[in-house]
């Protein structure tokens, strides 16, 4: 996209928006709507009202000033584009509010049509040591290997296309660590977001001997692509080990969701949790490692019952709930029904006293950035990594029903109407 300047003066700043680069346009085709401009600037009104009205943490990290000057100076560079140049133009709105429950995604009906009709990158990746990793290859070309570290896509470094895709991801203030976990972990689908579906991709890749190959591939189709993906290892939403020989525990949850466990994985969090917390706390374990990598959040009671077990006192997990009175300049309103999870919690009569230590990344996000912060307000841990989220206060979707959907475009906006602060 083009670059947005900002040019500070004696009167304040200047913004100079000379529209987007960077950012490839979609392929126009004949199935693909373009709006008018009075309809993107009906949309783009929805969108704004949205924020101002709603978003609990609206002004939290970028004062009203600023944001209404980006809002009025984007308004006024909109022109006719479908429905995915739409979302493209709008989502550096993540740059001011820097809220990450204050998601946008596409329309379903432009995902539909990508998954059915659009070329897209032949590749698995995932992010290792500082550098962009292929994990598998689904082209019909075999000389980019597995483990092959890819340095530039179509002449575009690497960096600055992960760099270009976090403008347009949500963040919990300037912590960029959770765009760049979501730029990495759904690289394709964010990489066609962004830069577009070219039919092949001009590759540099550093193989595995530290050999640098140059190579290009062809792009594959959305829907062939499905039929050549297979998970090899079953998956779990939660994992357990104890080794009784070396005193070590590990447990790996993958989410706090009690709907996307029992839904996706068949697990019962507080069954599965109390009986591997019960081995730990009667086999003379003595170190303990939460594995919260990649979870991006869910029920905050899984986190209060587990933290149960963990410390010696009754403890707070949140302080407060409130919700976001509509309409209202930033009036808050305590939700009583959340009152549950504000409240001093009883600790369990069996509880781990042994050292812990806590993996988290990026994706750590949500009520696992929540967890961790209550667990070191209330005992010695250790961390390894760092999380994405803010764990002190944020924004909060307490049903991910109520998103809205712009009324042209049908780009689906996240409704984070409450404020959770937990300490």
């Amino acid at each position: 996209m083009k670059t947005i300047l900002v040019l500070f003066n004696r009167f304040g700043f200047l913004l100079l928006l000379l529209f987007f680069t960077n950012t490839v346009t979609i392929k126009a085709q004949e199935n693909v709507k373009v709006y008018q401009v009075k309809q993107l600037q009906y949309d783009f009104k929805q969108l704004r009202k949205h924020y101002e009205c709603s978003l609990a943490n609206c002004y939290y990290y970028t004062g009203k000033n600023k944001i209404d000057l980006w809002f009025d100076s984007m308004y006024a560079l909109i022109r006719p584009m479908n429905g995915m140049e739409f979302y493209q133009f709008i989502t550096p709105i993540a740059e001011q509010l820097k809220d990450g429950h204050s998601y946008i995604l596409p329309a379903q009906k432009d995902l539909e049509l990508i998954a059915a009709t659009q070329l897209v990158f032949p590749f698995d990746v995932k992010w290792t040591s500082d550098r962009l990793i292929i994990t598998a290859n689904y082209s019909s070309d075999t000389c980019i290997q597995i483990g092959s570290a890819i340095q530039a896509i179509n002449g575009i470094a690497i960096d600055s296309i992960l760099k270009q895709m976090i403008k347009h991801l949500p963040r919990d203030g300037n912590n960029l660590a959770y765009p760049h976990w979501l730029s990495t972990t759904y690289f394709r689908a964010y990489y066609g977001y962004f830069w577009g579906y070219p039919k092949s991709f001009q590759l540099t890749v550093i193989l595995p001997n530290n050999h640098q190959l140059d190579k290009r591939v062809g792009a594959i189709l959305k829907s062939q692509l499905n039929t050549l993906q297979v998970n090899l290892e079953p998956e779990f939403g939660i994992q357990t080990h104890i080794d009784t020989l070396n005193k070590t525990a590990v447990v790996k949850i993958k989410t706090w969701d009690n709907q996307l466990l029992k839904k996706s994985y068949h697990q019962d969090f507080k069954a599965l949790t109390a009986e591997f917390m019960q081995q730990v706390c009667t086999s003379n374990i003595t170190e303990l490692v939460i594995d919260l990598r990649d979870n991006q959040g869910g029920d905050f009671h899984n986190g209060i019952f587990l933290l149960g077990y963990l410390v010696d006192q009754p403890f707070y997990y949140l302080k407060s709930i409130s919700k976001r009175k509509r309409g209202s300049e930033l009036t808050m309103q305590q939700v009583r029904r959340y009152n549950r999870f504000c409240r001093l919690n009883s600790v369990n009569s069996l509880h781990y006293s042994g050292h812990i230590t806590v993996l988290v990344n990026g994706g750590s996000f949500s009520n696992s950035a929540i967890f961790c912060e209550a667990l070191q307000r209330n005992r010695e841990v250790q961390f390894i990594g760092s999380c994405g989220g803010n764990g002190k206060i944020l924004s909060g979707v307490f049903d991910w029903r109520n998103e809205i959907k712009l009324h042209f475009t049908k780009i689906r906006v996240a409704n984070a109407n409450h404020q959770i602060i937990t300490n």
